[in-house]
């Protein structure tokens, strides 16, 4: 950068500029009278010369040679459209001398229309350089619009309208900005010719703001859409927009975080509790194969005496079922987070249940309960994991024999719609079911809240995780007494909706 010039170098620029002007002005005025080509080539250098030299005294505007940055002066303090009010004011005089003075110029001698150019020149030319060095000092410290009284009053005004206007619900901001609207657009219209043009510049306006209203609220819906589809990362670009519709986007961003956040934290909470799982599991089974082992090696011994005997029972009942338990807990763990390795294939979902009912029939028969089974006669076709499709039938017929009321049917049917198959199996509950659908899917809930039976409350869950790892449904409702669980797969092939009833 190059060094600043000190006032004195600057003031002699200024001088330099003036006269520069005046000469070239003179010279040329000359040149066009004789028809002088010499004098008109002068005229031009001299002003090409002042010219440059004007330029160079803007770059060192707002400079001095002891400071850094730019400085402003008396003048540039002053509010720049006051300023512009102030020298309107001399410049209106010189107009005025210069109108008056026309009908005798030309009786003016060669001097004196000299001193006549002097004195009108002379004001006029050191303000408008005044007005382009202190122009030229606001541009570069970027003061040209925050120094004017009228922007003072827009921050001032807009001071009000978010204190006050601002404060107020939409539907009240909306009245009061249409009653406005009215109120101006009467007035304008009530004026002649101009007043057409104004209100038809009104109109304009107006229809700019609605459309730009329109053009930010389809980005927000555009934004939420985004959001609600899944990708909470996404952020709503608010710039430039309107302060209610820039709060309502900040909102949804802020939202989006916070789901974000939520599922973060949910995710770290799951896994962190199926670790633990698998690790207390884990930790679990060694000394529980031993009691079984050794409980079994004490079965073996020939113990006469009964008691004793019979708390080797006890030992064994409560040893397989702490095992089972454990066995269920890794496994709704891994189900849970998807951890589970499915291998899809064509399976006939009539054949599997037929199957499965028939090793239930004699536990079924000892509770009193009677199988009624509605399925079509021909097979229907799924693709699922017959491993995990085994270990849900499992799971709801067993839940059948442990919580059914004595002496009551269960039903299981079979329905086939829109390339889906359909598996709902109902009982009646012995006990009260005064419990939501939703709350006997999570873990470790019974609907038998005194755990009379040896239910760990895992088996729905688990079901429930198997079918949504097979691209199935899992649902379950209650009226009253009466339980229903529906598992809903995809079938491998549409099949025609003939369902014929068999017991």
């Amino acid at each position: 950068m190059r060094p600043a010039w000190n006032p004195r170098a600057k003031a002699i620029g200024a001088l330099i500029v003036l006269t520069g002007l005046l000469a070239a002005f003179l010279m040329l005025a000359d040149s066009l009278e004789n028809e002088s080509t010499a004098e008109l080539l002068c005229g031009i250098g001299v002003l090409a010369a002042a010219t440059v030299v004007w330029v160079q005294l803007l770059s060192q505007a707002g400079r001095r040679p002891s400071r850094e940055g730019i400085v402003l002066n008396w003048q540039d303090r002053i509010p720049f459209d006051l300023y512009l009010a102030v020298i309107a004011f001399p410049y209106a005089l010189l107009l005025c001398f210069a109108a008056d003075s026309l009908n005798v110029i030309s009786y003016f001698t060669h001097w004196e229309f000299t001193l006549y150019l002097l004195v009108i020149y002379a004001p006029a030319a050191s303000i408008t350089l005044a007005l382009s060095f202190t122009l030229a000092t606001r541009i570069k410290s970027k003061t040209l619009w925050s120094n004017t009284l009228l922007c003072r009053l827009y921050l001032h005004w807009g001071r009000i309208w978010r204190e006050v206007i601002l404060r107020l619900p939409l539907y009240w901001r909306s009245a009061v900005l249409f009653c406005g609207y009215v109120m101006v657009s009467a007035g304008l219209m009530s004026v002649m010719r101009v007043g057409f043009l104004l209100c038809l510049l009104l109109q304009v306006t107006a229809l700019f703001f609605l459309l730009r209203w329109i053009a930010q609220w389809s980005v927000i819906r555009a934004g939420t859409a985004t959001i609600l589809s899944g990708d909470t990362d996404y952020h709503i670009d608010t710039q430039g927009m309107l302060p209610d519709l820039r709060e309502h986007a900040n909102q949804l961003n802020c939202l989006g975080l916070a789901i974000n956040h939520a599922v973060e934290e949910r995710y770290k909470s799951e896994h962190f509790k199926a670790e633990l799982i698998t690790n207390v599991s884990h930790d679990l089974k060694t000394p529980l194969t031993s009691i079984i082992n050794y409980v079994d090696l004490l079965k073996k011994e020939n113990i006469d005496d009964e008691t004793v005997r019979g708390y080797l029972d006890v030992l064994e009942r409560k040893s397989q079922r702490l095992k089972k338990l454990t066995e269920d807990l890794v496994e709704a763990s891994k189900a849970s987070t998807g951890n589970l390795s499915v291998e899809r294939e064509r399976l006939d979902l009539v054949q599997l249940i037929t199957q499965a009912t028939g090793e239930y029939e004699e536990k079924m028969t000892g509770q009193g309960l009677s199988l009624r089974l509605t399925l079509p006669t021909k097979p229907v076709y799924v693709v699922a994991d017959g491993r995990h499709l085994w270990r849900i039938l499992d799971n709801l017929l067993s839940n059948c024999v442990k919580y059914a009321l004595e002496n009551t049917r269960v039903y299981l049917e079979i329905s086939v719609f829109q390339k889906q198959a359909a598996l709902a199996v109902k009982n009646i509950s012995r006990e009260p079911l005064n419990i939501d659908p939703d709350a006997l899917l999570e873990r470790f809930v019974r609907g038998d809240t005194s755990r009379a039976t040896e239910g760990s409350g895992l088996g729905l869950s688990i079901a429930r995780s198997l079918t949504e790892l097979q691209d199935g449904s899992f649902e379950l409702s209650i009226d009253g007494d009466l339980f229903k669980a529906t598992i809903t797969l995809p079938m491998d092939a549409p099949e025609e909706p003939e369902h014929p009833l068999s017991d």
